[in-house]
């Protein structure tokens, strides 16, 4: 995943508590959270002229797109014991894989 994604992304974020609701407010369902990311990819897939990333943003799914931002986060700098309680983790050796 790219940062051209994750642009998109932060946009869609602005203003919300939640990255990906419903449109009344409440939290999506696995299910609707799967295919709200693949809807997300298809759409930047359409947006861009260079078919290599298109073919990228069309494979987005929901472990790749955990697994890249917390890539990102660490590429930035954010402490790894704090990424662990971001993603949920029980034990660091699961954050540092």
């Amino acid at each position: 995943i790219t940062l051209n994604l994750f642009d998109q992304i932060r946009r869609c974020f602005q203003g919300k508590t939640r990255l990906f609701e419903s449109k009344s407010s409440k939290p999506l369902d696995k299910r609707n959270l799967y295919h709200e990311i693949r809807r997300i990819g298809s759409k930047a897939a359409e947006r861009t002229t260079d078919r290599k990333l298109a073919a990228k943003f069309k494979k987005v799914n929901l472990h790749n797109l955990r697994h890249s931002f917390a890539s990102n986060c660490l590429a930035n700098k954010v402490d790894i014991f704090s990424l662990k309680n971001i993603l949920g983790h029980s034990f660091i050796s699961t954050t540092e894989r």
